[in-house]
């Protein structure tokens, strides 16, 4: 039989214990995670890819929610338990997606068949399919042009449909974890060295930020750089691959052995440049290494900070590269600015900006860039034995 794995949320240890012995009475179905604090919750989603998650709704039934919907999809199956006269509440768990919402005098066989539902889903939820995740690198043509605002937002894009990792390949100067204001507890100085990095190794030094993107930091000191052994960076990559749809490397700008590794390795090269001449040299020099490298059909150019005061059009940049631009991201400073001051992606912070909207459609973008279909809506499920009391409440008639 198929293991089914669930997390099991409640706000005290009391229930959770119950919760997770009921769940374990039936055969097959192991709890793999029990919290009873919403923002460790969060982490446990990110870290297990479990089957399911059982919430025992309560005091803080909003908050878990939110960390629910703040896991990229496919997301785990949501279960609940608890009083069900709360009407906005049922409607928002209907919204995103609850399997099911059990009352308080929930039985052992109504639960076992709800899981039984969920048992021809039971491959794991953690990617989008069996294929390896896509790596692509990000780099500037020059220092100033904006390819680790790139990296971060379209991370944080990328999010929305699948699992997404960032690597902070400058290790000088590393801006990942700034732009995502978290303050990581390991680095890519942690890697260790010999056998000991694998899978699980890996992900306890992923930080993690609220919209779901794992990030693997540069080193805080410039002494631990030399604890970095890039010779290791296709096996870092390797195993990000088989627990991530996308693999973000945000690459030094100079060539060096770490930029040059990460040409060797990734799927795509996204080279940054903007509408000045001083970066269309850049550029231009940057696509002929590129090319004597081997890997000029794996390039794409990024036309960053496009606006009404740039020396040059878009059409001047393909007369003068031989190529148009793959994309074409707009200058809009405030919201830039207002992303990176609060550590959230440009889409929470300015959702309707032209920014926000560039960088959802260069997500899509990478999605055919990777041989894959463009993402549509998300699908949003509803669990149909409530949708007809909800109505009814609404009419007057339940």
């Amino acid at each position: 039989m198929i293991e089914t794995s669930f997390i099991v949320y409640a706000d005290n240890e009391g229930l959770a214990v119950e919760i997770t012995d009921q769940l374990e009475r039936i055969q097959g179905v192991q709890v793999v995670s029990t919290d009873t604090d919403p923002a460790s919750l969060a982490n446990s989603l990110l870290i297990t890819s479990p089957t399911a998650i059982f919430v025992e709704l309560g005091e803080k039934s909003d908050v878990v929610l939110d960390a629910y919907e703040s896991c990229p999809e496919p997301r785990p199956a949501l279960i609940l338990r608890g009083e069900q006269n709360d009407t906005s509440l049922l409607l928002r768990a209907m919204r995103i997606g609850a399997k099911e919402f059990f009352g308080t005098d929930m039985t052992t066989d109504e639960l076992s068949a709800c899981i039984d539902k969920l048992r021809p889903q039971s491959a794991p939820t953690a990617r989008l399919g069996d294929r390896d995740g896509a790596v692509f690198a990000v780099a500037g043509a020059k220092g100033g042009l904006g390819s680790t605002t790139v990296s971060c937002q379209l991370a944080s894009a990328l999010a929305r449909h699948g699992r997404v990792a960032i690597v902070d390949l400058e290790l000088r100067s590393g801006d990942v974890s700034l732009f995502f204001d978290v303050k990581p507890s390991y680095s890519l100085a942690d890697l260790g060295n010999g056998d000991q990095l694998d899978l699980t190794y890996l992900r306890t030094i992923l930080e993690t930020h609220p919209c779901g993107v794992r990030i693997l930091a540069a080193p805080e000191r410039i002494e631990d750089i030399d604890l970095v052994d890039i010779h290791r960076l296709e096996r870092v990559i390797q195993l990000l691959q088989r627990d991530f749809d996308w693999i973000i490397l945000d690459v030094p700008k100079g060539w060096d052995e770490v930029s040059l590794r990460a040409a060797d390795l990734c799927d795509q090269f996204l080279l940054i440049t903007d509408f000045e001449v001083p970066a269309l040299h850049h550029t231009r020099r940057h696509l002929d290494i590129l090319e004597r490298l081997g890997h000029s059909k794996k390039v794409r150019i990024i036309a960053n900070r496009e606006g009404d005061r740039v020396s040059v059009s878009t059409k001047d940049i393909e007369a003068f590269l031989k190529r148009a631009p793959d994309a074409v991201i707009p200058n809009d400073f405030p919201s830039a600015a207002a992303s990176i001051d609060r550590g959230q992606p440009v889409s929470n912070v300015a959702p309707r900006s032209k920014l926000a909207k560039a960088f959802k459609t260069l997500a899509e973008d990478v999605h055919e860039w990777a041989g894959q279909d463009r993402p549509g809506k998300p699908k949003k499920t509803s669990f149909d034995n409530f949708l007809g009391k909800m109505k009814g409440r609404k009419h007057g008639t339940a």
